[in-house]
């Protein structure tokens, strides 16, 4: 079974990642940068990186992956408002389910939501 993980490179992507590949199965990690892909490399995995805000990368990360783990959250940047960092977000969850196979299995987890933090105020 072939797993994708969005947001390889956070907190949570980190270690499920790591869990996922320990248990036998092929992760996918995909990562915004080559400096979020760093870790994982040099841990024995093969990450794509991908922009997922984006319909096309999103397709090209996940088109072959039978599962597919969220764990990703954009920070705020700087000069960036509440409302566009929410629209950011948003846009990586909606990329996620509409460009994955439709018989895959989608679970999204994150440390935001566990820790009850509000994405916007």
């Amino acid at each position: 079974m072939k797993i994708g993980v969005v947001g390889a490179n956070s907190q949570v992507g980190t270690e499920i990642c790591v869990i996922l590949k320990l248990a036998g199965y092929e992760v996918i990690p995909v990562v915004r940068n080559i400096m979020g892909a760093a870790f994982l490399r040099h841990n024995g995995l093969s990450c794509q990186i991908k922009d997922m805000t984006n319909e096309e990368d999103a397709k090209k990360a996940l088109q072959d992956c039978d599962g597919i783990v969220i764990a990703a959250y954009m920070w705020p940047q700087l000069k960036m408002s509440a409302k566009e960092n929410k629209r950011i977000n948003e846009k990586l969850v909606e990329n996620t389910i509409k460009c994955s196979k439709p018989d895959a299995t989608i679970v999204y987890l994150s440390s935001i939501r566990a820790f009850s933090r509000k994405i916007d105020p």
